[in-house]
């Protein structure tokens, strides 16, 4: 299937890379944003007393309650201002997947030659990550991230110079 001279998988490609990307730049801004709200209360309200009586009261009511659990097992405070640096990271790889799918839409060799370096750097860290961390969508991950180095690499020059 060729679509504007793309093959269905050049497409898919770019469909998945725009998408994961476009999320990627929503968390990201919605870290940000709670993060600097949480900046702005923060210097009104100490809000490390203000979680730990909800979470108290919770807890008087239900014992079991998980949700208040964690909260009193977490700092809530440390947890809003760490997201603001995750806030900048998912910004800044969302707008680089999107700068990826929108170069190779374009047939830019130079975004080529980029994806190929970071997809193949990216999988040498999510393997670590998969033998240190087992899980199902971390492997899926990496393969869907594996074929798109494979196509990146093997077919989409013989695509360029094609087209």
């Amino acid at each position: 299937m060729t679509t504007h001279g793309r093959s269905g998988d050049l497409i898919a490609i770019v469909v998945y890379k725009g998408i994961t990307g476009s999320i990627e730049v929503v968390l990201g801004l919605s870290a940000l944003i709670s993060s600097l709200a949480y900046g702005i209360v923060g210097h009104f309200f100490d809000l490390s007393n203000f979680f730990n009586l909800i979470a108290a009261g919770e807890l008087r009511e239900d014992p079991n309650d998980f949700f208040a659990n964690w909260l009193i097992a977490q700092n809530p405070v440390v947890v809003f201002k760490a997201s603001l640096n995750v806030g900048l990271v998912l910004v800044v790889l969302g707008i680089l997947k999107i700068i990826l799918a929108v170069g190779i839409w374009r047939k830019s060799w130079l975004i080529r030659n980029i994806a190929v370096v970071v997809l193949s750097l990216s999988a040498v860290f999510m393997l670590r990550d998969i033998v240190m961390h087992w899980s199902f969508l971390r492997f899926a991950a990496l393969l869907i991230d594996m074929y798109i180095l494979y196509y990146c690499w093997v077919h989409l020059p013989r695509h360029f110079r094609h087209s």
